[in-house]
């Protein structure tokens, strides 16, 4: 066959039908999907080492057709992006709503932090000067569970079960050994500090209130900073409106002075992020105020990941942040369960830190306690 006929059977192969309709009513839709589907991903055409190609005017009207039928084929509407971070959380608050009824006698997480930090010296004397120079720096990751008593005759635990401290370089190393080698002395849990009188595993029991004389102590769980106690929680409104003014007078309530007027204050929207971040991972929200939490989280102006990340565990989700300049602070979360998978601090872009939510959820099981108090 010569390459004229060639040619012109190429060009009757992609004729509208309405010149010519085919004898076979479905070939011009598979031409269609061979149009669209291209070249397989990563693999660039290639032609026989020697040889050229010559291209006549033709082939070129043949490629014109198929270019038309591109366009043709072409899904209108069709979103090739990802969905919105609006629509993502809200999709995973009515999955939250709608999949999980279930409440207990306690509500558990199982938490894993890492941190890094510097050390200024023995501070049982009294805090170090602010010109103090580190004498080293170092790692470290704590492991604890919560347990949330629902009822106020229950007590309410936190369980340290490991705390693991390594130097980030040899001289830190050398200048370890050279202080002494002192063992751990906090349990850095999700923006907690608790101090470790004695070695895990050991246990610290909750207060349901703030107890006023000593607002200094830490506390578990905060919202940005600011103490809420197990009974504010629970109290938490779940329409979305109330919860951001239940949250915003959280926050003015501990950072405003008892001199200065409240109104016309209001939180930026990095700090609301944190408080939601920290209400999701670390307090006994049941699955009607998560999703309430996610709902305001949908309001504010912020960013989702690209596509799936994956978090220290491995796990794959999706990824939410606000710019807040050099630190930013990214909540991931599972959007097939809605449940937090955790949260990464990162500074000018590197990661800094994190909390891995291994587990959460209610049980009536009661904790089996360490024998030693914290």
């Amino acid at each position: 066959m010569s390459r004229k006929t060639d040619l012109l059977a190429t060009m009757a192969a992609v004729r509208p039908d309405r010149l010519d309709p085919p004898a076979d009513p479905g070939r011009l839709e598979r031409i269609r999907a061979r149009a669209m589907s291209g070249p397989e991903p990563g693999r660039v055409p290639t032609r026989a080492p020697g040889r050229r190609v010559r291209y006549g005017g033709a082939i070129v009207a043949a490629a014109a057709l198929v270019a038309g039928l591109i366009v043709v084929a072409r899904p209108t509407g069709q979103d090739t992006d990802p969905p919105s971070a609006r629509r993502t959380l809200l999709a995973a608050a009515t999955t939250l709503q709608e999949g999980d009824t279930a409440a207990g006698r306690y509500w558990t997480a199982d938490l894993s932090t890492y941190t890094t930090a510097s050390y200024l010296g023995d501070t049982a004397a009294g805090p170090p000067p602010p010109t103090a120079k580190p004498l080293y720096r170092f790692s470290s990751t704590c492991r604890a569970r919560l347990w949330a008593a629902r009822s106020g005759r229950d007590t309410s635990w936190l369980v340290v079960d490991a705390v693991t401290d390594r130097r980030l370089s040899g001289a830190d190393e050398r200048a370890w050994r050279r202080t002494g080698a002192p063992r751990p002395r906090t349990c850095e849990i999700h923006g907690m500090s608790v101090g470790l009188r004695t070695a895990p595993p050991a246990a610290l029991a909750l207060q349901r209130t703030m107890r006023t004389t000593r607002q200094e102590e830490p506390t578990y769980p905060s919202a940005a900073g600011a103490p809420i106690t197990l009974d504010q929680i629970a109290a938490l409104p779940t329409d979305p409106t109330a919860l951001k003014t239940a949250l915003d007078e959280l926050w003015l309530g501990s950072t405003t002075p008892a001199t200065e007027p409240k109104a016309g204050r209001t939180p930026p929207p990095d700090v609301t992020f944190q408080q939601i971040t920290d209400l999701l991972v670390g307090a006994p929200a049941p699955p009607a105020v998560q999703a309430a939490l996610y709902r305001v989280l949908a309001g504010l102006p912020i960013d989702r990941s690209h596509g799936t990340v994956t978090d220290r565990l491995g796990r794959h989700g999706v990824a939410f942040w606000t710019a807040t300049g050099a630190m930013d602070t990214r909540l991931i979360i599972d959007p097939r369960t809605g449940r937090p998978l955790a949260v990464e601090s990162r500074l000018a872009g590197e990661l800094d830190g994190y909390t891995l939510v291994r587990r959460q959820g209610w049980t009536d099981t009661v904790p089996t306690l360490p024998a030693h108090r914290l």
